[in-house]
């Protein structure tokens, strides 16, 4: 599949907790709070259509200069991963088409040293940016067998956008 930014790991073989992934968002600019606001408001009209993935109140987004890192789980446990990854696909399409994207890097991804890439992730390494300075996130990226390991940190404030998580939560999982 063909997306309008580069996406690592937009459907991998292998990953880390099961029904939880974390992604790594590049913007093509720093979003602002009126793009945030914005999409905010596109991911709340969008992910009650899916099936397959929920955006927990629980797991806030942050926001770092171009960067975002957000959290998306599965639904149920019984997971079907090709709509999950399908749906996550559509999601991040949805944020785009409110504030351009530059790149995705799912750092939920776990190589497995001893086996080749999958189809994905050869095609997803093949086409890969330099994406530059990153963020240090509270929770730090995984550092095992990381492919994305940053050779500097962006100097950016990380923050958790209050209004963006009120606005996101979609009406399924609103709190009372």
């Amino acid at each position: 599949m063909i997306h309008p930014f580069w996406f690592y790991g937009a459907h991998p073989a292998e990953w880390y907790d099961g029904g939880r992934f974390d992604y790594e968002i590049q913007f093509e600019a720093a979003a602002g709070a009126s793009e945030r606001a914005a999409m905010a408001a596109a991911i709340k009209a969008a992910v009650p259509e899916y099936h397959a993935i929920v955006l927990d109140p629980y797991d806030a987004w942050s926001w770092a200069d171009r960067w975002a890192k957000a959290t998306v789980r599965a639904r149920s446990a019984r997971v079907d991963y090709g709509g999950l990854f399908a749906e996550v696909d559509a999601l991040f399409r949805v944020m785009h088409r409110v504030w351009p994207i530059a790149a995705v890097v799912c750092r939920s991804v776990e190589p497995t040293p001893e086996l080749p890439d999958d189809e994905w992730t050869a095609a997803s390494l093949a086409a890969a940016p330099d994406l530059g300075p990153r963020p240090r996130w509270s929770d730090g990226p995984r550092r095992a067998l990381d492919r994305f390991a940053p050779h500097a940190w962006l100097d950016s404030e990380v923050l958790v956008d209050r209004e963006f998580e009120d606005a996101r939560v979609p009406p399924e999982i609103d709190e009372e």
